[in-house]
Order: C-alpha cells, then sequence, then structure tokens
C-alpha cells in the first residue's frame, strides 16, 4: 500500500503550539481520525482547513474500527490526531497503530506538544528514569500496587488524573504513605491558569480549585512502605544520632543491613533532622 498514515500531534490547550509540519499534514490527507469531531472541528476551523472528513474513533467497536481504517487508507493517505497532545498516549488510537504495523504498513510520526513532556521538562525535578502511568487505576489495591511495583527502581512515577478523580487518587495515596508527602501538581498546561508546582499532599487535598486535567509527578525518593514503616525509621536514625554516629556511618549502616530505604531517602530524613535541631 503506497498511501501514507500520519499520526499528528495536536495542541494540549494553546492552539499555536502545533507545528508547521503538522498543519501541513493535516491539510495535505483526505480523512482524519479523532477522539471528538466537534473539538477536532474547533483546530481545523482556527487554521482554515477545509473539506475534510474526520471520524470519531468512539463511533466505532474495537472489531470494526481496523477494517475501517484498512479501507479508507486504500483510497488516499490518513491522519490520527487526538483531542489534545501526541495521539496513542492513554488514548483509543494504540489500537489502530499495532493494526497497522501488523499489516507492515509505515507510520509517520509528526511530533509536538505532550502533557506528560510538558510538565516533566518545567518540574525542577532531577532524575535519571521515570515510569508513566498513564491514567492511574482506580482502586486502593490496584493504586498501591502500581507504585510498589514501581517504587525502586525509577526516580519518579507520572500520571495523568481527571477533575473528578484527582482529590480519591490522592487520598489514598496519602493514606498508604505519608499526608505531608510532597508532589508535583501541573494542571492547565499552555493556558490562562497554567500552573506547575510543588505541593504537599495533604495542602492540596483543602483546595477547592480542580479545574482542568492533571499530571501528577511523585519523586520515589519519599516514598515509604507505608507510615508506620516511616515512624520506624525516624526512631532507628534518632538511636543511631544519639550515639554520635556520623551521617556516613548511619547510612553505611543501612547500606549493609537494610533493604527497604534507598540512600537519598535516609540522606534526606537525616537532613531534616539536622535543619529541625
Amino acid at each position: 500500500m503506497s498511501n501514507k498514515f500520519f499520526v499528528v500531534a495536536t495542541p494540549i490547550g494553546n492552539l499555536k503550539d502545533i507545528s508547521i509540519r503538522g498543519l501541513e499534514i493535516l491539510k495535505s490527507v483526505d480523512f482524519i481520525f479523532c477522539e471528538n469531531t466537534l473539538h477536532s472541528q474547533k483546530l481545523l476551523n482556527h487554521y482554515e482547513i477545509k473539506k475534510k472528513k474526520l471520524y470519531s474513533l468512539h463511533k466505532f467497536k474495537e472489531s470494526k474500527i481496523k477494517q475501517f481504517v484498512f479501507e479508507k487508507l486504500a483510497i488516499s493517505d490518513c491522519a490520527l490526531i487526538s483531542d489534545s497532545g501526541t495521539p496513542t498516549i492513554s488514548d483509543p488510537g494504540q489500537i489502530i497503530i499495532n493494526f497497522l504495523k501488523e499489516k507492515e504498513i509505515d507510520v509517520i510520526p509528526i511530533p509536538g506538544a505532550s502533557a506528560l513532556i510538558t510538565a516533566l521538562s518545567a518540574s525542577g525535578i532531577i532524575y535519571n528514569s521515570f515510569a508513566f502511568l498513564g491514567f492511574i487505576e482506580r482502586t486502593e489495591n490496584k493504586i498501591f500496587f502500581q507504585i510498589e511495583k514501581l517504587k525502586k527502581s525509577v526516580d519518579l512515577i507520572i500520571f495523568y488524573e481527571s477533575p473528578k478523580r484527582i482529590i480519591n487518587s490522592l487520598k489514598i495515596i496519602a493514606n498508604y504513605y505519608q499526608d505531608d508527602l510532597e508532589i508535583i501538581i501541573a494542571r492547565e498546561l499552555t493556558k490562562k491558569f497554567e500552573e506547575i508546582k510543588k505541593i504537599k499532599i495533604n495542602d492540596f487535598l483543602l483546595k477547592n480549585n480542580l479545574k482542568g486535567e492533571f499530571v501528577v509527578l511523585i519523586p520515589t525518593k519519599n516514598l515509604f512502605n507505608n507510615k508506620k514503616e516511616l515512624e520506624d525509621l525516624k526512631e532507628q536514625l534518632h538511636f543511631f544520632r544519639n550515639l554520635n554516629l556520623k551521617d556516613k556511618e548511619i547510612l553505611m549502616i543501612y547500606n549493609l543491613f537494610e533493604q527497604k530505604f534507598k540512600k537519598n531517602q535516609i540522606y534526606d530524613l537525616l537532613k531534616n533532622m539536622k535543619d529541625k535541631d
């Protein structure tokens, strides 16, 4: 098949955040697959891109999406866009791309905006690795399992959340870990009321303004298995400090005998103890 299939990133808020190449592709293709046709039509109208056939993926059952896309691709070049950001990142476009790859059809990505990368780039967090969960699980046990599985292997855990669920999700995390767990909250990215803020969970739960989609970033160095374990660790550190052991000596002891905590977790707690002295 000679026709091409393009994956085009669209703005996550500010309509100016689309590439020149992305606009050229949307002007050139005959068929555009999207999430919500009304939402996507606003973008096309803004850039005066006319006479394009939009198809909403939500109107098709999974079994019919693949065949429908294949039929349209046989006629002309096609593009896939999402309501906001880069397609296939936590949206239904994954099914189509997987199918086209199985058919050995080239898929051409047109890079651009992504809420995940936008929030991460301005977070101020120093990291070597991160895990992106998409939209976090809904139940307590599943959320806890997701975080526990990752917290020792990456520096940062990132997930999306809706305004309807953000409070409940953060309450669950605070319940398992600590109320004053420090996280980064990003919302309304690229819009007028954009906010990227470091905040403690208990302070965030007092907020009333919960408009916009959220990106939540949690540094894993602050994640202890549970509140009791954190308190036990603090007691042990106080005990060692009362023996006049140096921080390096305490760190060495935990490095040799403890596997539950990272070095930077112990170091940060010791530093906080010194600051309070």
